[in-house]
């Protein structure tokens, strides 16, 4: 990628800016009208007002974009990050490079409308109208479709025979956790207390809806609310829509949430969620899906066609074993209309699944019907990507449709712009050998390939027979095993790593870097499960503690694995993290995961932690402000380390010399000027070129903080030297 360039300032409101943006298909499918949703930082200074920004393609014209404000730097408030949503087609393995710029050339005209009443707000994309109930989430009374953009929309353009639906049906129960009677006497298992036998069904009712975005090329609505009765207490949910303006398609970002029950050891066990949308037919209609990478054509019979993951390496056709994996995706086509509908992720987070019937019916089973019910404890969260794609007599290839959503495009910056250049990320550099002192590049390049390697081996080692547990599945898909001594009787009583560390943050650190989208691939599904799962979306009896962490390791995802694991958050920082939501919210502009960050620092401000010093630190972490005192702080931290491990007592290979601590001796070298600082330094960052980094916990305590000590090695690099001295001179 091209170099950017800051040319001049123009006007006391921007510097003139030309940001490269790399879009690029890397999973061999055409693309087609998919969405492209992008974070782009700025330096301090450059821009005040995201009216000033425009998105060229390759010949210079202004695409038609949303740029939507997400972070403004302290003391001048210009932008810090932005978010770039766009539609474009792009061939398989192709690239496409934007520019966003600062630019006064007038966009394109918009074709989004939305409008919002007493009970409905309704969505005009330009070929199609979305009428989203607000009193409900259906998630669409009506969709219309029409063929000339010149005519208003008609009564022979709605596509659905009725209003769609979301449907709960699940069984409310509880456990407790006793002692374990074998061999493990100081270990516990979870028991179950009690299940209805009875399930019951319930619709979701909205409780607010509001309107979160409407630039000109998208726009969100926001609905949440409840599928709980005043007879029976279940899961709350949150729905973001996603429209774009001149497409068919609906996104939906849909998380359900137990936050209503008052012990953490009861569950909603959740046998079917679906969102179920029936078409209007007209002679006989045909549903097609994919197995394995497979075309399935498969006409409707009076039975219909039900497809479901059952397992991460099982999936089955109408009951009958169809094969390993299937494509997430459906498709029902009638002489009336043609939907295709599907989720980002299908075998990872079985059981799901997808509903056809020959009464036009198309349900997204996002928890199937088939396979075992899946229990959600209280303070717990499960959030599903949906996609939803209308047309009438033709449509594009359903792979070119769904592949925008299970693997979506991103515009990439350079490395150098996001870190060095911008400086987002403070004293953060790309791994750019050029940037680098010509005899420190060897070690500095057999420390990215081993960040590389170990974060390939997390990713490839999700499925793991041998510990009979895995980390794919509806709870799973995210997490990290704790380590392979702590698997128990099956996935219920495994220890995970619940990010640990802010896994998520390590690894988006090292796509800044790097710019390798695996990374950023990894962060958003571990993010996601950060989350979901890691948070405590309540907390019975304590409303201060809600967003408080899990402990890490956590135990089946829900149990402490402290205090006779008990079904329970925690209340201390030691295992505080919520950077990476933050983080992913300026990367992609998905709202979950800023609201349940913003969620975790409501209970960092309401509820100082307790225990071990570290708890002082995770809480304190972010508000360095560089001045003296911390950095006497930071240097006597660093001279603390380097005589423990000189010495012979209990703290002798405690950690000190490894990548956890390796930043501070860069800091202590900055502050001072001692090369004796610089040489440990380099001596721990050789370490580090093999250090234990393959595990969630183990790549996060190495890899987070240890590339900023690289500053130290840039070329034309000189040390502060603010303080004089060590604290033990």
């Amino acid at each position: 990628m091209e170099g950017i360039s800051i040319l001049s300032i123009v006007t006391e409101q921007a510097l003139a800016l030309e940001i490269p943006l790399l879009v690029e298909e890397v999973t061999g499918i055409e693309r087609i009208g998919n969405a492209v949703n992008s974070g782009v930082p700025l330096p301090q200074g450059a821009v005040k007002d995201v009216a000033a920004l425009r998105l060229l393609d390759a010949q210079g014209n202004v695409v038609l974009a949303s740029i939507e404000p997400r972070a403004r730097w302290l003391g001048d408030e210009s932008l810090k990050w932005v978010t770039v949503h766009f539609l474009t087609d792009l061939a398989a393995n192709g690239r496409q490079t934007f520019t966003l710029a600062t630019s006064t050339t007038p966009l394109p005209t918009s074709e989004l409308a939305i409008q919002q009443a007493d009970k409905a707000i309704t969505v005009v994309t330009g070929p199609a109208m979305f009428v989203i109930p607000t009193d409900r989430f259906a998630p669409f009374d009506q969709v219309y479709l029409r063929a000339n953009a010149a005519k208003e929309f008609a009564d022979d353009d709605a596509l659905l025979a009725k209003p769609a639906s979301a449907i709960l049906v699940a069984r409310n129960g509880e456990s407790r956790v006793v002692p374990r009677t074998d061999e493990h006497e100081d270990e516990f298992r979870t028991e179950q207390v009690r299940i209805d036998e009875k399930s019951f069904t319930q619709t979701a009712v909205v409780q607010t809806a509001a309107i979160e975005e409407r630039g000109p090329g998208r726009a969100v609505v926001a609905l949440k609310g409840t599928f709980s009765t005043s007879a029976v207490q279940s899961l709350d949910f949150t729905a973001r829509l996603y429209f774009y303006s001149g497409s068919p398609e609906a996104e939906i970002t849909f998380s359900v949430r137990n936050r209503q029950i008052d012990s953490m050891a009861r569950f909603v066990a959740i046998d079917r969620l679906a969102v179920e949308l029936q078409l209007k037919t007209a002679g006989q209609a045909a549903v097609s899906l994919a197995i394995d990478g497979k075309m399935v054509e498969n006409p409707l019979r009076h039975s219909g066609v039900q497809l479901a993951q059952t397992q991460v390496d099982a999936c089955t056709l109408n009951g009958v074993a169809a094969g390993e994996k299937c494509d997430g995706w459906i498709r029902l086509a009638s002489a009336a209309a043609i939907l295709t509908a599907g989720t980002r992720w299908s075998w990872q987070v079985y059981p799901l699944g997808a509903v056809a019937r020959p009464d036009g019916t198309v349900a997204l089973e996002l928890k199937s019907a088939a396979g075992e019910p899946v229990d959600l404890y209280t303070a717990g969260a499960k959030t599903h990507f949906l996609f939803l794609h209308f047309a009438r007599d033709q449509a594009p290839e359903p792979q070119a449709i769904a592949s925008g959503s299970s693997n979506p495009l991103f515009a990439a910056c350079d490395p150098n712009w996001y870190c060095q250049e911008t400086r987002v990320f403070g004293d953060l550099y790309a791994n750019n050998p050029a940037l680098f002192q010509e005899h420190y590049r060897d070690v500095i390049a057999r420390y990215q390939h081993r960040i590389d390697a170990c974060l390939e081996h997390i990713v490839s080692q999700r499925s793991r027979p041998q510990w009979e547990v895995n980390e794919f599945g509806w709870l799973n898909f995210g997490s990290g095993l704790h380590h392979h001594t702590c698997v128990r009787e099956n996935a219920h009583e495994s220890w995970w790593d619940s990010n640990y560390y802010d896994f998520p943050h390590a690894v988006i650190i090292n796509y800044l870097r790097s710019g390798n989208l695996l990374n950023l691939t990894t962060a958003v599904e571990a993010g996601l499960h950060l989350a979901d799962l890691d948070i405590c979306h309540s907390f019975p009896g304590n409303a201060d503690l809600v967003g408080s962490p899990r402990s890490g390791p956590v135990v089946g995802h829900f149990r402490n694995y402290t205090r006779g694991q008990e079904f329970m958050g925690h209340d201390s920082f030691t295992f505080y993290k919520n950077e990476s939501l933050y983080e992913l919210y300026y990367l992609t502009g998905e709202r979950w995961f800023h609201e349940v960050g913003l969620m975790s620092s409501e209970f960092a401000m309401a509820f100082w932690g307790r225990g071990a010093l570290r708890n002082v630190a995770h809480g304190i972490w972010g508000v360095l402000s560089g001045d003296k005192d911390t950095a006497r702080y930071c240097l006597k931290a660093m001279d603390a380390a380097i005589a423990e491990e000189a010495g012979d007592g209990k703290w002798k290979n405690s950690g000190a010399h490894n990548g956890i601590c390796l930043a501070g001796y860069g800091y202590a070298y900055d502050y001072t000027g001692e090369a004796e600082y610089l040489d440990y330094g380099l001596q721990i960052l050789e370490k580090t070129t093999a250090a234990d980094g393959d595990r969630v916990k183990t790549f996060a305590q190495q890899f987070r903080a240890s590339p900023y000590f690289l500053k130290v090695l840039t070329v034309d690099y000189k040390p502060e030297a603010v303080l004089t001295g060590s604290i033990q001179q």
